[in-house]
Formats: structure tokens, C-alpha cells, sequence
């Protein structure tokens, strides 16, 4: 999933000038202002899933697996790409209904586990370690989960103590479905940043292209 910026966000007329002009050093300038373009949507893209989520580790950091990252252009491929590789955020992007991929062990069919809300003390913390579904479930007598079909859904339990002081912990609730909303935008916000700074990149590259065409002044670093 990404957003493309390339030389159509400045009107072919415009171009057409440009071109004429200075055209030698149009393909520099036009890379050097897509690229602009590129980190300042990058930068918006990482503040965007961190408002719309409850972000528990940093996967949407720039340069990371599943993070915010970016394609540069060049003169001879005037195209960058701001994408994420995290598979999860397209169902975010688009909406739709998720369910899992593979059967449960124990329940037997593809369910979505929900916690209940006392195994996650804060919305912002992951799942400690010994209430994780796949740890759980790995060895269902030993860890002794158990779980059961109700009218209201399904129930993953876990019985804690022995004899008349056992007691019985609801950890997870089943969802064969869930629906999921479009909420991320992330072609919207790619969109919106790209219109409202291109043109005034291109400008300045263009500005600093003309006035270094002949290798007299080096760009600061």
C-alpha cells in the first residue's frame, strides 16, 4: 500500500513553460521537489497512524519493517513512493470484514480472539506474555484453557486454583467476523500534503537548480 508523487501535480501548461525555459535543468529540480514532497508526506503518514491508533510498539517508524517509508525519485524516474508493508493496514485503508486466516486450535474453526478487558490493564500495552492466545493454546491441559460456545458467542477460559477454591477466568471472547472501517487514509492524507506543498517545493528546487547549473555553489548539507 502507498502513495505516488510524480510531475503531474503541476499543470501541463505550467510544465510546458518551465520546460522551455530551463528545461536542462527540469529534471533535477522536479526530482529534488518530488522527494521534498515525499518526507514531508512520510512525516504526516507517521502522525496520522499514531492519531487514529492505539499504537503499541513502534512499527510505524520510519525505516522499520512495517514503517512509514519511501522510494526516492530520480531524474530518470520522476515517481516516489510513500508505502508500508504492514499487511494489516489495508483492510484499515479500505474497510471491510476481517477474519482469520487459519483455524484455532482447541475451538476448531477461524475466530478472532478478543481480550477481555481485565488481561489488558492499559489500552496502550500489548498482552502480557502468559496471556497470549498462541502460548496458551500451544499446550491448552497444561496452561488449562478450555473453551465454549454460548448464545452470546464464544468463550476461551482458563481455570485457575484447585478444589473448592478453583476459579474460572474468562480471557477471550470469539468472533467468527469483525467489521472494519476505512479510517486510516492514507492515500487522502498523501493527497492532501502533496497539493498543499509541491508546488512551493518545485519552486525552490527549481530556484536552486538554476542558480547552481554551472557547479558554482554547492547544496548545504
Amino acid at each position: 500500500m502507498g502513495v505516488e508523487i510524480n510531475v503531474d501535480a503541476i499543470p501541463i501548461e505550467k510544465t510546458l513553460e518551465i520546460i522551455r525555459k530551463f528545461g536542462k535543468q527540469l529534471p533535477f529540480a522536479t526530482s529534488k521537489a518530488i522527494n521534498e514532497t515525499a518526507f514531508i508526506v512520510q512525516d504526516k503518514e507517521v502522525i496520522n497512524i499514531q492519531e487514529k491508533f492505539t499504537t503499541r510498539t513502534k512499527w510505524f517508524k520510519k525505516r522499520t519493517r512495517f514503517g512509514v517509508n519511501v522510494k526516492t525519485s530520480n531524474k530518470r524516474n520522476l515517481i516516489a513512493t510513500i508505502f508500508s508493508r504492514a499487511p494489516w493496514l489495508k483492510k484499515q485503508e479500505e474497510g471491510g470484514i476481517k477474519v482469520h486466516p487459519k483455524q484455532t486450535p482447541i475451538i476448531k474453526k477461524k475466530v478472532l480472539l478478543m481480550p477481555e478487558k481485565s488481561i489488558r490493564k492499559e489500552k496502550s500495552r500489548l498482552i502480557p506474555k502468559r496471556f497470549q492466545p498462541a502460548k496458551l493454546l500451544a499446550d491448552p491441559k497444561k496452561n488449562r484453557v478450555f473453551f465454549i460456545d454460548t448464545p452470546g458467542g464464544g468463550l476461551l477460559l482458563q481455570r485457575k486454583g484447585k478444589g473448592k477454591s478453583a476459579k474460572t477466568k474468562v480471557l477471550f471472547f470469539a468472533e467468527e467476523r469483525a467489521k472494519v472501517p476505512p479510517i486510516l487514509k492514507f492515500e487522502e492524507t498523501g493527497e492532501k500534503v502533496v497539493q498543499k506543498t509541491y508546488k512551493k517545493n518545485f519552486g525552490k528546487a527549481l530556484a536552486f537548480a538554476i542558480r547552481t547549473a554551472k557547479g558554482n555553489i554547492r547544496e548545504d548539507k
